[in-house]
Parts: C-alpha cells; sequence; structure tokens
C-alpha cells in the first residue's frame, strides 16, 4: 500500500468509527444516560474534516486519522458494554465521556493553527506551511493519545459495579498531581515515529508465533522465561515487531494480555537512559490501575527527593521497592508487559549494562512483570543478558532460520507497494524482472526497501533509468544500503554540481554536519538559525533529501534511520568526500555554533 493509500484508507477508517458512532448517539439515550456522546462525536467529526482540508498528506496526518479510529472504538466498546449492563445507565461512563468532551475542545481549539487548502501555491512556502501543520498536528495527536488513555484508564473497570465490585479507577486530583510530576520521556508506543512504527499485516507470521507463546496468548505452547530479547542488525525490522506487539498487547479483544509501559529509544530523539525507570513507573500509574495508589505513594516520597535522581534510586524508589513488596499480593497478580526497543540507541552507553540488570533483578523479584527487549546484538548489552540463560528467551531476526521471514516480510511490502506508484506500476507489470531484482537487492533489509520507495516516489519521470540507478553495481566494495545511501546524495545534489558551486556545497555540507552529529533534534526554523543558513535553504535541502529525512512527531528534522548517519561519518562507506562528514572537523564546527549562542 501506498503512502497515499495509507492515509486514505486511515481517514477512511476514521470516518466510518465516527459514522458507527452518531448511529449509536441516535439512538443510545433511550437505554444509556450518556447524553454527552453526541458532542463528542459531533468534535471528532468536525476534527477529521479540518485535518483532512489541511491536505498535507504527512505522517502526522495520517496518525491522527489512526489515533481519531482507535478512540472512537473505544468509545463503541464502552457505550455498547454500559448499554447491555444489567439495569442500564452508567453514571461513570457519563461523567468520564464530559470530562473527554472537554478534552476534545482543547484539541478543536489547536485546529484552528492549521492552515492549507486551495490557493495554496509554492513549493518552499508549502514545505512550510505542511511543517507548521505538522507541529500542530503533533501536539494535537498527542493531546489526543493523553485524552484517550485517560478515558480508557477512567472507566475500564465501571462495569464491575454491577456486580458489586468497586474499584478506584477515577484518577483524582491528587494522584493526578503526582503523576504528571513524575519525569518521563514520550516514549511510548503511541509517539514513535512512522519509521520505527511500520508493520504490514500477514508479515513476521513465525515471530509474532513465538511471541504469543511468550505473552501466554497461544495456550498450546508457552515460553516460561520472563525476558524476551529480540535482536538483529540494523534496519532488519526490529522496531516494527516491538511495536505491533504493543499494538497486540493494547487490543482490547486480546482478553489476558495486558501492556503495562512501553519505552523506544530513538537515536538523536528519545535517546537518553535518565528517564527510561521513571517513564515506565508513570506509565504503570497510568494504565494499572490496581497498583496505582502503591506507585502514587511511592513516587510521592521519590519526589521529595527531587525529580533529577540517579537511575539506580529511581529504580529501586519508584519500581523495585513498591512492586516487590506487594508481589505476592492476590491482587496485583495479573501479568504485566514492559516493552522496550532500541537499546542501542541510546546514548548513555554506559548506563545501559547497569539498566539491564535492574531489570533482571525486577523480573526476578516480581513474577508477574515480563519485559521484552529489541535491540542490535551490542557487546555491552549481550554481555549481562545472555549469562542470564534462566530468565531469558533470546530470538534473532537475521539467523539463518529467521532470516527467510525478513525476505519473505520485505518482497511483501516492495510487491505491494511499488506498483502503485506512478508511473513504476505500469513499467514492473511490463518488466517484472526489474522489480525481481529490486527485491533480491534488498535481501531482507526493510530500511533499503523503504528508502528506495521514498527515492522511486520523489522521481515520476522515466522509471527505467530511476530502477537502474538502484540497480547497478559497479563498485564492489560497498554493500547495497550504502550504494542506495550515496545514489539518493548523487541524484538529489550532483558531485559536479557541488563541485563548481563551493558556496552551496559549504552550505549542504553544513546541513550534513547537523544531520550527522547534532545530538539535539530541532525544527527547520530553528536548524537555520544555528547553521546561519536562511529558512528556505534548510527546507529544500530537507525536501531534496526526503529519502532519508523525515519531520517527526515533534516537528523536528531527523535521519529516517539511524544507518544514514552512520554512513556520512564513515569514510568506507560514503566513498564520495564531497558528502562524507568528518566527526572531529564537525563537531567542532557545530560546538563553535553553538557557543556563539545559537540553538
Amino acid at each position: 500500500m501506498s503512502r497515499s493509500q495509507g492515509r486514505k484508507q486511515a481517514l477512511d477508517d476514521a470516518l466510518d468509527v465516527v459514522s458507527d458512532l452518531l448511529k449509536i448517539a441516535a439512538v443510545v439515550s433511550d437505554t444509556v444516560s450518556v447524553p454527552a456522546l453526541r458532542p463528542v462525536v459531533s468534535i471528532l467529526s468536525e476534527l477529521i474534516q479540518r485535518v483532512k482540508d489541511t491536505r498535507t498528506n504527512t505522517e502526522s496526518e495520517a496518525v491522527f486519522f489512526e489515533k481519531t479510529k482507535t478512540l472512537g472504538e473505544v468509545i463503541r466498546k464502552k457505550v455498547e458494554e454500559a448499554n447491555a449492563a444489567p439495569g442500564g445507565g452508567n453514571s461513570v461512563l457519563q461523567e468520564q465521556v464530559i470530562t473527554l468532551s472537554s478534552a476534545l475542545g482543547k484539541i478543536q481549539e489547536m485546529a484552528d493553527g492549521l492552515r492549507g487548502g486551495e490557493g495554496f501555491r509554492g513549493s518552499c512556502k508549502r514545505l512550510l506551511s505542511v511543517t507548521r501543520n505538522q507541529e500542530t498536528l503533533d501536539k494535537m495527536n498527542k493531546q489526543l493519545m493523553t485524552a484517550q488513555e485517560m478515558f480508557i484508564t477512567e472507566v475500564q473497570l465501571a462495569t464491575q459495579t454491577a456486580v458489586g465490585r468497586i474499584e478506584q479507577v477515577v484518577i483524582n486530583a491528587e494522584e493526578r498531581k503526582v503523576i504528571d510530576n513524575i519525569p518521563h520521556a514520550d516514549a511510548g508506543y503511541l509517539s514513535v515515529k512512522e519509521m520505527k512504527s511500520g508493520f504490514m499485516q500477514g508479515t513476521r507470521n513465525d515471530t509474532f508465533g513465538t511471541l504469543k507463546a511468550w505473552t501466554g496468548a497461544d495456550d498450546s505452547a508457552h515460553i516460561r522465561e520472563p525476558v524476551f530479547l529480540l535482536t538483529a542488525g540494523a534496519g532488519l525490522g526490529k522496531s516494527a515487531v516491538a511495536h505491533q506487539l504493543c499494538v497486540r498487547l493494547s487490543d482490547p479483544k486480546q482478553l489476558g494480555l495486558n501492556l503495562g509501559a512501553s519505552f523506544f529509544f530513538s537515536r538523536g530523539g528519545i535517546d537518553s537512559a535518565y528517564t527510561l525507570f521513571s517513564t515506565i513507573a508513570r506509565q504503570l500509574a497510568l494504565t494499572q490501575p490496581r497498583i496505582r495508589p502503591v506507585l502514587v505513594d511511592a513516587a510521592q516520597r521519590f519526589l521529595d527527593g527531587g525529580k533529577e535522581q540517579q537511575a539506580r534510586r529511581t529504580f529501586d524508589e519508584l519500581l523495585l521497592k513498591p512492586l516487590t513488596e506487594h508481589s505476592d499480593d492476590a491482587v496485583f497478580n495479573e501479568t504485566t508487559f514492559i516493552i522496550i526497543d532500541g537499546l542501542d540507541e541510546c546514548k548513555d552507553r554506559e548506563l545501559i549494562p547497569e539498566l539491564l540488570r535492574c531489570l533482571l533483578e525486577l523480573v526476578r523479584g516480581v513474577p508477574w512483570i515480563r519485559v521484552f527487549l529489541a535491540t542490535r546484538p551490542e557487546p555491552h548489552i549481550l554481555s549481562v543478558l545472555i549469562p542470564a540463560v534462566d530468565i531469558v528467551h533470546h530470538q534473532r531476526l537475521d539467523d539463518p532460520q529467521t532470516i527467510n521471514e525478513s525476505k519473505e516480510s520485505v518482497e511483501l511490502y516492495l510487491r505491494q507497494t511499488i506498483p502503485e506508484i506512478h508511473p513504476y506500476g505500469d513499467f514492473v507489470r511490463a518488466h517484472p524482472d526489474m522489480l525481481d531484482r529490486l527485491v533480491n537487492r534488498a535481501n531482507g533489509l526493510f530500511i533499503y526497501a523503504r528508502v528506495a520507495v521514498n527515492y522511486l516516489e520523489m522521481y515520476d519521470t522515466h522509471p527505467d533509468e530511476r530502477l537502474a540507478l538502484l540497480l547497478e553495481s559497479k563498485d564492489v566494495r560497498l554493500s547495497p544500503l550504502d550504494k542506495l545511501y550515496l545514489q539518493v546524495l548523487q541524484s538529489a545534489f550532483p558531485s559536479h554540481n557541488l563541485a563548481e558551486w563551493p558556496a552551496m556545497h559549504k552550505r549542504f555540507h553544513d546541513f550534513l554536519t547537523f544531520i550527522a552529529l547534532h545530538l539535539k533534534p530541532l525544527p527547520p526554523a530553528a536548524i537555520s538559525l544555528l547553521l546561519m543558513l536562511t529558512e528556505d535553504d534548510v527546507l529544500w535541502m530537507a525536501g531534496r533529501l526526503r529519502a532519508v529525512l523525515l519531520i517527526n512527531k515533534a516537528g523536528d528534522l531527523v535521519p529516517l534511520h539511524a544507518t544514514f548517519s552512520e554512513f556520512l561519518l564513515d569514510s568506507k562507506r560514503c566513498i564520495d568526500a564531497l558528502y562524507h562528514i568528518d566527526k572531529p572537523q564537525g563537531s567542532a564546527f557545530l560546538h563553535v555554533r553553538l557557543e556563539d549562542g545559537q540553538p
């Protein structure tokens, strides 16, 4: 499915769910006292139309439609449950729908900042407006996610009141204040960028068969180890598996599966280890009503010592002590999953071994906690986990037994996507061997397939020449991915142009230096200040390299994948000196810019 098709499908799905809610709202007042449902549906409908009218066709837009659909499905499920409850009516549901309506009203106010529609002309101006729309959409997505989390948390046990079991579901104001003060990063699975969440249904069946056995979703098989370690080299889809696991564990239809917390490291984004344990504790307090009072009490004591404390103390005070003290309580005894992705992308490498030892200590002390870890197989990580064979199940995506699954997934992606890109569809149908060769060139590497698709989407003429460029094999020194990265750079900024125009080469080289080395992600406007370029220059260069760059949910310009930065910094991989970034010189350049008082 192409990106535009994916956006349209997300929009159609969201509209279908809201349409169903409208039908429910029309009759629900006769059976369930939820009059606030009508305003909620009205606001959702208006928000979908406002976002649709921006016509930005960005990841943030598709994410908004997907989040709207998910929220609509949750509302529908809760209303239907209340309708079926003995005696009908549900005051808790009504109260929380009113709260949700208020939260959506604030998102409605944010939507006033969206721009777009007919009469919008000029590539640079359009890209600037798209960037601003994306920043607004990212804020809306974040608020929508928060509203959804709170709505689910505050009504998920309401139906139990019918049989006389009253539990604290609604987070009171004091608890809310404490939870909000727990230091955290926006690193949950609903916050990750598109590259990490790109999973194609129908793929990775063997891997998810194993994960079903580990989660307990498959009664016929069971993997007893409480830690599941998934390793593979760069670009093989580890993050997509981790994200999809979060989605499945969060599915209300999957009874007995319970996602407690998720944390996705991202190089150049969420890459600090210091907020890992506090973020996990905060998410557990939000998603697990049964243990919330214990975690809130622990957080109150912890915060007396200040928000910024050592990682080990944070782990002990917010997780280990409160959970182990109650590990035998029957009310706590529900298997809860913690998902952590991208350990290799954490910049605090020296802390990772200690953090892993903490996690192993947690699962040994709290039998209902299970932890999933996805990472490249780096020594400082494996040296801690591999010896713990009694509690760690290790699966490799790139070993001979599973590499064929990766190849099948990538092949499916390419064969479904490229025929949908104009004008490549007609060409590959007439020359199927070209698509076969591209599939073979990808060799199961998802990042290669994704960049190749992005590259082809950028150039809509001469499909024979563009595919031929991707399939060239002149330099045997380079891997297929490195050849692809070099082709992206040479197509966007031909080497003869850079050699002829030194001033342009200097601007471009400074831009690449930031992409390769700057540890703090920034939006295009801030990058222009740092590099002393115009914002139009930054947007133009980013647009030329959109096959390998993206603007994330925070509005920051970042590489699509960490391997692009690694490529730029390695002279044995980036063999054209016009594009290679020398790390010491580049670091010194950025240091001077920062010392001059720039961002």
